[in-house]
């Protein structure tokens, strides 16, 4: 270990502190977007986080283009034991499962509201309009009516199907 990268084990080192309930290494310091920690490099103005410094500290290099994943889902946690390398994909795959995800409503650029998502679950199955003419009534494109229909956006919202007996539209 030369000088430089003792200085910084010995900065990380006074900079976390152990969780006994997780066993996560919980960073003290500074904090970049989203809660990662973040460590300077001595004689620098660059900044490295700190999770990946530990990675690297303790089991090793991390593979070019590749991610750390945190098995804790805690972004400020430095353990390298809840720290594993994957892909993008796997990163969001982990957070998909996890239900981290923005999905839906907990999208501020969501331009649908759930209630709304139902009714267009609903005319899609009983109405007998077009995708196009569903995503007029609500303003947006018929790819994400499509994209309603096929599960690939708002699948979390399930309508109610109890339908009155007569029509929701009629056709004109």
């Amino acid at each position: 270990m030369d000088g430089t990268q003792a200085v910084l084990r010995e900065r990380f080192d006074a900079k976390w502190e152990r969780c006994a309930k997780t066993g996560c290494w919980l960073w003290t310091a500074s904090t970049a977007g989203r809660g990662y920690g973040q460590l300077r490099v001595p004689g620098t103005r660059r900044n490295v986080y700190a999770h990946r410094f530990s990675y690297e500290l303790f089991k090793g290099p991390i593979p070019r283009g590749m991610q750390l994943l945190h098995s804790c889902d805690n972004p400020g946690c430095v353990n390298p034991e809840h720290l594993s390398i994957g892909t993008c994909k796997d990163n969001l795959q982990d957070m998909k499962s996890k239900g981290r995800h923005l999905r839906g409503e907990r999208n501020a650029r969501a331009v649908l509201a759930p209630g709304q998502v139902e009714a267009i679950k609903v005319l899609l199955n009983h109405s007998g309009l077009s995708q196009v003419e569903i995503g007029r009534q609500f303003g947006v494109h018929q790819t994400i009516i499509s994209k309603i229909k096929r599960g690939e956006r708002w699948e979390h919202v399930r309508p109610d199907l109890t339908l009155p007996s007569t029509p929701i539209i009629r056709r004109a």
